[in-house]
């Protein structure tokens, strides 16, 4: 009986070691989500950089001008001169016309190599 009575009395350490696991866990789950979380947010922010400095280079660099337009009549066609006014070659850009609300001639011209400071007559 008296082995009952100090069994039941003694006061077992298992709580403060399910303690100390739980917080154990909890900081190492928090140090992997930190981890992933920054190599997450760096790739993120590597990708961003990349794709503005794209746009940022297209915006700035390249530059050109669309002028004299004059209509052939004979074949229906109509010749503008496109000057590359940047520093960026020019390898492919694409010409609307709207000649009326639902009538939009469309040429697409590729595989240019219109160099900075060059001219090209274009016919659409």
């Amino acid at each position: 009986m008296e082995n009952i009575l100090y069994m039941l009395n003694k006061r077992g350490i298992s709580p403060l070691i399910a303690t100390v696991l739980i917080i154990g866990f909890t900081i190492a789950l928090a140090a992997v989500i930190i981890s992933w979380g920054q190599t997450f947010t760096r790739q993120i922010q590597q990708e961003t950089e990349t794709s503005s400095n794209e746009q940022i280079a297209c915006a700035t660099e390249v530059v050109f001008d669309v002028t004299n337009g004059c209509q052939i009549v004979a074949g229906n066609q109509v010749k503008v001169i496109v000057k590359n006014d940047g520093s960026r070659i020019i390898d492919s850009f694409l010409i609307r016309s709207y000649q009326a609300a639902d009538n939009v001639a469309q040429m697409e011209y590729q595989h240019l190599e219109l160099k900075a400071k060059h001219i090209l007559l274009a016919t659409l």
